[in-house]
């Protein structure tokens, strides 16, 4: 199993729509993520990333930090689809601001997700 492996992604166009028309949305400063929960083991993802945020590297280094912290993260053993969606403005910040400020939006991001997930349980 990879870093990120097949098992943990989203793929399906339709998995795609359901998710953006029937999902959950939670917005921050420079991520949008769509929610829903699905019939998996474990949470997939998917990130979605403009042309308009910067050139190939830099779009590849935003999702490269992006997984590591999905990859790091206790939430992946949960049941949910999640697609992240990052906002043009992550382009101005520095490298170093740019990993603390999406460390800190996904972290926002998924304690959002778990309180949904603890009181719709309780």
């Amino acid at each position: 199993m990879g870093l990120f492996s097949k098992n943990y992604r989203i793929q399906k166009n339709k998995d795609f729509k359901q998710l953006r028309f029937k999902g959950k949305k939670i917005s921050n400063r420079y991520l949008y993520a769509y929610y829903l929960e699905n019939d998996f083991t474990n949470t997939r993802v998917a990130i979605s990333i403009s042309r308009r945020v910067g050139n190939a590297v830099f779009r590849n280094k935003v999702k490269r930090i992006i997984r590591e912290l999905f990859r790091n993260s206790k939430y992946k053993k949960t049941s949910n689809d999640i697609l992240l969606i990052i906002d043009p403005s992550v382009k101005k910040l520095p490298y170093n601001l740019l990993k603390l400020e999406l460390l800190n939006q996904f972290k926002n991001v998924f304690s959002l997700l778990i309180s949904c997930d603890t009181s719709k349980n309780n």
